[in-house]
């Protein structure tokens, strides 16, 4: 993810698949985050750093949700959960437990522009 700003930057990021856990790590600032909780197939994490919330979503079969919960509890200690967008690129990678399998995530993040 490019960041061709002059500021430090907040993300939120949405996994929509099956996990053991999450950690989601950037590698240009080596800060990470991981919660410790398990996704099932009709379930969504999303991870906000600008409010260092972490919301998990369920959805009955037909898409509808039927339960939020607030799961800022399952962050481990040493995460970093107002972990931001360095400067420049920054290599991001999301950790689901599950041998073989990589993550399936959006990562968005808005460009915060200064005008005087």
């Amino acid at each position: 993810i490019n960041n061709d700003t002059n500021l430090r930057l907040p993300m939120k990021i949405e996994i929509t698949n099956e996990a053991e856990f999450i950690k989601i790590i950037n590698l240009t600032t080596e800060e990470f985050i991981q919660i410790n909780k398990a996704l099932s197939k009709n379930q969504t994490m999303t991870v906000d750093t600008e409010d260092c919330s972490v919301v998990i979503r369920t959805f009955d079969d037909d898409g509808n949700l039927i339960n939020e919960e607030n799961a800022n509890y399952r962050l481990t200690v040493d995460s970093t959960p107002d972990m931001m967008l360095d400067f420049g690129q920054n290599h991001i990678i999301i950790e689901n437990g599950v041998s073989g399998e990589g993550s399936v995530a959006t990562i968005t993040y808005n460009r915060r522009l200064v005008v005087i």
